[in-house]
């Protein structure tokens, strides 16, 4: 019991000095002519190397980062997304909504944000990565869309690591079963996903080198220590101008510390800022001690 108080108490620690950026995020979503002016220069002051983008402007902000012209708006990808039926009847027989009449309401809402849109599909959809590596697949909500948009554009592989979570190890507040990790992909999208129940510690390195990545996903334990681990595993062994995206960046200050330190501009939506990206770049010096030397030793 004690431990748990220790761990509670390690947690409000975490994210004491981040509670005023969430209240204002909060507060911006209500008045807008707030993120305009004081909130701007808020978050420069807290977060120097990160930007918080205005509902609308995201899209086309994210693809200039990426140094891509948008093809398609953003709502045609929301649309092409609801619209797919392999993925919607999987979703509705995995949760056996038979009985349920809101069904269509219930899976719309899983399109309300626009930011995942953005990060995992219209994203995909546009930069046609070869190969994608997520941590953390649970169900699939996400994985599922990743796979789509790669069915989409007919190339493109997913390589998902991820431990099925036990309920009050680790920060885990569920179990999942192993049958029950990745239940929400269709089965006609699987042809493109290789799955590892194991430790990101371990695997994560050796399968950044052994491929080249094009895109890196956090969705794994969401301690400063690990965050850092993945982020700056995936900062070392991926080439310039790959993707790198976090869930869950208000659980702590480790996505914020990690573009501070290497000085990478990070990304979110005010629809939903608890999901980064940043763009990985280097120098000439850091250029000349990246992932080639690694892969050549």
């Amino acid at each position: 019991m004690f431990k748990d108080y220790l761990i509670m108490a390690q947690r409000k620690a975490q994210v004491k000095d981040i509670r005023l950026y969430c209240k204002f995020i909060r507060k911006c979503k209500k008045h807008p002519w707030l993120f305009d002016t004081p909130f701007r220069y808020l978050e420069k002051f807290f977060y120097r190397h990160h930007q918080t983008i205005k509902r609308g402007a995201y899209f086309d902000t994210v693809m200039s980062a990426v140094g891509a012209i948008p093809k398609h708006p953003l709502s045609y990808y929301r649309d092409e997304l609801i619209s797919d039926v392999p993925l919607k009847e999987t979703f509705f027989q995995a949760l056996d909504y038979r009985c349920d009449p809101d069904f269509e309401k219930v899976y719309r809402e899983r399109f309300r944000r626009e930011n995942y849109v953005v990060n995992y599909y219209a994203l995909i959809r546009e930069v046609r990565p070869k190969i994608v590596i997520e941590t953390g697949t649970a169900r699939g909500d996400l994985t599922s869309w990743i796979l789509t948009a790669m069915h989409k554009n007919n190339e493109g592989k997913l390589i998902s690591i991820d431990i099925p979570p036990k309920k009050d190890e680790l920060t885990m507040t569920s179990s999942l079963s192993t049958e029950d990790v990745g239940k929400l992909i269709p089965q006609v999208y699987r042809d493109r996903w290789e799955y590892h129940p194991a430790d990101a510690k371990e695997l994560l390195p050796k399968l950044l080198v052994e491929n080249d990545v094009d895109m890196f996903i956090h969705d794994s334990l969401h301690t400063r220590t690990h965050m850092l681990f993945e982020y700056n595993c995936a900062r070392a062994l991926m080439r310039p101008n790959t993707i790198i995206i976090s869930h869950d960046i208000l659980w702590n200050k480790a996505f914020f510390s990690f573009t501070d330190s290497h000085n990478l501009k990070g990304l979110s939506c005010i629809s939903d800022p608890n999901l980064g990206l940043t763009v990985n770049e280097f120098d000439s010096y850091e250029g000349d001690i990246g992932l080639s030397v690694v892969k050549m030793t």
